[in-house]
């Protein structure tokens, strides 16, 4: 049986995508601990829902304009 993998069933890459981003620029500047990504996380899945976005993205994926407003 072969597991599946973030993205395979959802399509919260971009999600994923900024977070990690963001990480990245920080370096050396701050270090995100696992509780602040999970947080960062639940703020984006929180901006998507009360923008009526979460389903839109959790069957098509993110858009670069939706990306840029997660931005």
């Amino acid at each position: 049986m072969k597991a599946y993998y973030q993205g395979e069933i959802d399509y919260f890459c971009g999600v994923y995508a900024i977070i990690n981003s963001v990480r990245i620029a920080s370096l050396g500047i701050h270090t995100f601990t696992y509780e602040e990504s999970c947080a960062f996380f639940q703020h984006l899945i929180t901006f998507l829902y009360n923008n009526d976005k979460f389903l839109s993205v959790l069957k098509h994926g993110t858009s670069n304009k939706l990306m840029y407003e997660l931005l």
